[in-house]
């Protein structure tokens, strides 16, 4: 851990940096240069290269030397505040502080969405996830909110009726780590090319030469920090595979937050909790540890597949998690579009966990709104790439699975060589040359397919897909699209014409909305700002026709994979999760 009296004298460091490094890119020659090149002869990978060149360049040039300087600044300031405010439960200091980063970030997203037409939300969530906007969240968060909450309750129901042991600690702090450090192993972590360390907050950073990642230890309970480590190592492989011989060009930097995110929860969700994982993982643990009745294979499976609803976002399971993303995604959405002030984030964050977790966290600051490092240094935008990696993880571990069809025995075997290969071939080593769609496409024949991520979630709660179509077709709302009642099979006609429908809709509530917007965003007196937001409101109210037109495309395209290719992943989630039901289904011991 970094002295703490020195985080002023670093923060300022930092900040001198980031300017020196902002005027580099921004430089007048790197145009001329940028379009002297578009010129060239260029293969592929130069082309790619250029164009994320171009991409970075454009961003950078913005935002003034001064705006770069304050936002590191500011940020440096609130992420170390912070680490002493959490855990005093110091909503009150730590608020005076993320009140600056909000003031920056709003400045930024301004400058950002004047030069993009776009919505400010909209332009900071372009930097992380480059192409995805605001309105295609809302159609993919709105199906979550459709089916989530639904599913959630009827497994925490299911598993309160059986008995798990936890655990008896205390695990002590070393041995965690040493336990860490064999996983890191296992999951093929290059400990020449990095290390792990600790930290308030569990992060990935570094080179890909040299790899951080950082975890924290708790005691009283071991498997936090332990599904931190897995998490975090997925993010270090895909650094560690990145292309070597493009490493310091733009085509070499990982394609995106979501595909960054969609490898870390690969290895923590879909491989790490996976049964075949945790029969492998178990005997390591008890080396470590020492026997007790709580490690017992079906009893230690059930423990790391609990469902529960629960304050922490990097604590929860499968189920849970994505409500803790849209939570967070809604809140910094309206707290950068200006809707919300600082000063209202407890209040509507508990209100949202009461909405999707039924959990209060009036004054439980620490646990609730002041959880995570994320905004303390403006990364407003990057949330929602959690739940889309979560998504891309599901399609792209189906795919696997097709490709490997002995991938279970593999993993229990702890042969991991022919998934990291199929990883590494598929997206590694690739970096940025593709784009996200592109990039997708090419791994599993299709562009982001939603329907993969409930279809895994229901066959590792042991629920039928079929019972699990009926359930979210029930239960979703009129906003929401019932892409689940898709689930990718032949009983499509009837779900088209209601999904049809339901987007139509949605897209005629989106225009009203945008209407009443304009109405008050026309409010102020100058004829300057009144014609702004009438311009605002001509893009901001599309007719409905084209966006249910695009929203049935987008049903045509998603509601696909074709059926040979659905069953296969239909086949592949029951037969990985198959070990995990069964224990689910019995008393455990």
């Amino acid at each position: 851990m970094m002295p703490a009296n020195g985080s002023q004298a670093r923060g300022e460091a930092l900040a001198e940096l980031s300017v020196l490094k902002h005027q580099i890119l921004t430089d007048k020659k790197i145009a001329t240069l940028l379009q002297a090149a578009a010129q060239e002869d260029l293969n592929d990978v130069e082309r790619a290269n250029l164009r994320e060149m171009t991409r970075h360049y454009q961003e950078a040039v913005l935002l003034p030397d001064a705006l770069v300087e304050e936002k590191s600044l500011v940020g440096s300031r609130c992420e170390h505040g912070w680490r002493t405010q959490r855990p005093a439960n110091d909503w009150q200091g730590f608020s005076t502080n993320l009140k600056e980063v909000v003031r920056v970030s709003r400045e930024e997203a301004r400058l950002r969405a004047e030069a993009k037409g776009i919505s400010r939300y909209d332009a900071l969530l372009d930097i992380y996830e480059p192409g995805m906007t605001s309105a295609k969240l809302d159609v993919l968060f709105g199906d979550l909110r459709g089916w989530l909450p639904d599913l959630l309750q009827k497994v925490v129901d299911k598993q309160a009726k059986e008995k798990t042991l936890t655990p008896e600690g205390p695990f002590a702090t070393e041995t965690q780590r040493q336990l860490g450090l064999d996983t890191m192993a296992l999951l093929g972590f290059d400990f020449n090319g990095g290390r792990l360390d600790v930290s308030a907050h569990p992060f990935c950073g570094g080179v890909p030469e040299d790899v951080r990642i950082t975890t924290r230890y708790n005691e009283e309970e071991m498997f936090s920090s332990l599904f931190g480590v897995i998490h975090e190592t997925g993010h270090a492989r895909y650094e560690q595979n990145l292309p070597r011989e493009w490493l310091g060009q733009p085509v070499a930097l990982a394609r995106s937050t979501a595909i960054h995110e969609s490898q870390s929860l690969f290895f923590e969700m879909q491989l790490g909790r996976s049964a075949p994982f945790l029969k492998l993982l178990l005997p390591k643990v008890i080396e470590r540890f020492g026997p007790q009745p709580a490690f017992e294979l079906n009893n230690f499976i059930n423990v790391n597949q609990q469902v529960e609803r629960g304050y922490i976002r990097v604590d929860a399971d499968e189920v849970s998690y994505p409500a803790h993303v849209v939570l967070r995604y809604e809140i910094e959405r309206a707290l950068i579009d200006g809707d919300i002030e600082v000063d209202d984030i407890p209040a509507l964050w508990n209100e949202k966990m009461q909405s999707w977790l039924g959990l209060s966290t009036e004054g439980n600051y620490r646990n609730g709104c002041m959880q995570d490092i994320h905004w303390t240094d403006g990364a407003f935008g990057y949330f929602p790439s959690y739940t889309l990696g979560a998504m891309y993880a599901a399609q792209l571990f189906s795919a696997a699975s097709r490709a490997l069809p002995d991938l279970d025995q593999a993993i229990a075997s702890g042969n991991f060589s022919a998934l990291f290969d199929w990883l590494k071939q598929n997206i590694w080593q690739h970096g940025s040359r593709f784009t996200t769609a592109q990039l997708i496409t090419n791994a599993t024949g299709e562009d982001l397919n939603p329907l993969y991520f409930p279809l895994v979630v229901a066959a590792a709660m042991g629920l039928s897909s079929a019972a699990f179509a009926a359930d979210t077709t029930a239960t979703a709302p009129a906003a929401a699209p019932a892409t689940t009642a898709a689930a990718p099979a032949a009983k499509a006609p009837a779900a088209k014409v209601t999904h049809h429908k339901k987007h139509k809709k949605a897209a005629a509530q989106k225009a009203q909305a945008a209407k009443k917007k304009h109405k008050k965003a026309a409010k102020p007196a100058t004829e300057q700002k009144a014609q702004a937001a009438k311009k605002h409101h001509k893009k901001a109210v599309k007719p409905a026709a084209q966006k249910a037109q695009a929203a049935k495309k987008h049903h045509k395209k998603a509601a696909k994979p074709a059926a040979q290719k659905a069953q296969a992943a239909k086949k592949h989630v029951k037969k990985h999760h198959k070990a995990a039901a069964k224990p689910a289904a019995q008393p455990a011991a």
